[in-house]
């Protein structure tokens, strides 16, 4: 058996921290582990040849759609050497429909892993008349409905992320689109680039979209509020994975396209089942935290050993799930600029712990996590829209915490 390594990447930090949102999406990413996706080539030839799947009826029909497609695959791209590689520079000599077939297959070896599918769960989207904004493949994890946009691009370097921004930008279009369609469901759109080398010595490289919230510019009002939660998603998606995050993500894609946002004025955050959502103990347990609980984030350790606390004032997130426009609108820090000594509950990796002369064994274990705990104080500043931060350094309070 032959088999074809590509590799997965999220297209960059930004698109890696929105696809975090979807806990499907992380685990499925976080499994491979940077490893990417090992696929027999037979399989690959499957899955790429997708759209032809509905196009035979016969034993005869079967064998000339198969042999024929064997052979035009072969014609453009040599699969011999364990990936998918061009056998021409550049995207105008090659056939571009076999280009996308290649696009469509390595698209869907990703979408199979991350949502736990096989070849048996797809469908085509019918077109319409939007055609350039449809997504084109359609599958079920048995809750929520995946359309998955794919993109296949010849490059020359798959590290360049100039040779395939123009397959971004159409993802991030056609995503807005549908979301416009169907504001209110929870539905997966995911895009996948599939970056095809013709350099023998690089591999196949699968690039993970999901594109930034649009933000409308018709009403000033609204402008103000789902800038500052746009901004809020993005610094909590940094500092925490929790749950919230997912329903926070939905209502600000609802706002920005729906005509009348008020409706959605103290309409709570809430889980799948209707139960509104508290304030998340695994912040506070797993993360930084500040003066008993006042404020939450992470602490930074350079290599050197300096570190730097960068957290949220905790009632953001109380501001966050309530979802009181008003609020939200006029919020600013009853504290803003001042700076004052606080102690900082610290979880930092062990390599963190090192950089700082500690013995991470002698350390007390943040459960459920590989973080270890380290007292210290420093001078925090807390701004107006709720960032808390500023220097810190640790604080030898026992001998738990003592390396030597």
């Amino acid at each position: 058996m032959t088999s074809l390594h590509l590799d997965v990447q999220c297209y960059d930090e930004e698109h890696e921290r929105l696809l975090a949102l979807d806990d499907d999406i992380k685990r499925g990413i976080e499994e491979l582990g940077g490893d990417g996706i090992d696929v027999e080539v037979d399989e690959f030839l499957l899955l790429s040849a997708f759209s032809h799947q509905d196009g035979f009826r016969t034993r005869a029909e079967l064998a000339g759609i198969v042999s024929k497609f064997r052979e035009m695959l072969d014609l453009y791209f040599d699969l011999s050497a364990g990936t998918v590689h061009s056998r021409y520079t550049g995207q105008d000599r090659t056939n571009k429909d076999f280009t996308e077939k290649c696009g469509v297959g390595g698209t869907l070896v990703v979408a199979e892993h991350l949502f736990d599918l096989h070849e048996a769960d797809w469908e085509a989207i019918s077109i319409t008349q939007t055609k350039d904004l449809d997504f084109q493949l359609l599958a079920s994890d048995g809750s929520r409905f995946i359309k998955v946009e794919a993109k296949g691009r010849i490059v020359d370097d798959v590290t360049k992320r100039g040779e395939v921004s123009d397959a971004k930008t159409s993802i991030v279009q056609k995503k807005h689109a549908q979301r416009k369609l169907s504001p209110s469901r929870n539905d997966i759109l995911l895009g996948v680039i599939v970056a095809i080398p013709s350099s023998e010595n690089q591999v196949t490289r699968c690039l993970l979209v999901d594109p930034p919230i649009q933000i409308p510019l018709d009403d000033p009002g609204k402008y103000r509020l789902l800038a500052r939660l746009a901004h809020y998603l993005r610094e909590l998606s940094v500092l925490t994975r929790a749950h919230f995050l997912i329903a926070l993500a939905n209502r600000v894609h609802a706002l920005a396209l729906a005509d009348n946002h008020q409706v959605f004025d103290m309409e709570k955050l809430r889980k799948q089942d209707g139960e509104q959502f508290e304030s998340p103990n695994s912040i506070f347990q797993t993360r930084s935290v500040v003066d008993d609980d006042y404020a939450f984030g992470e602490v930074l350790v350079s290599s050197a050993g300096d570190c730097y606390f960068y957290g949220l004032l905790s009632e953001v997130v109380d501001l966050m799930i309530e979802q009181s426009h008003e609020k939200i609108s006029g919020y600013r820090s009853t504290e803003a600029g001042e700076a004052h000594s606080r102690k900082v509950l610290a979880r930092i990796v062990k390599q963190e712990a090192k950089a700082l002369g500690l013995d991470p064994e002698k350390l007390t274990k943040v459960p459920q996590t590989s973080r270890v705990e380290v007292s210290m104080v420093g001078t925090l500043t807390t701004t107006a829209g709720g960032h808390v931060l500023g220097p810190v350094e640790y604080v030898r309070a026992s001998s738990d915490e003592e390396g030597n």
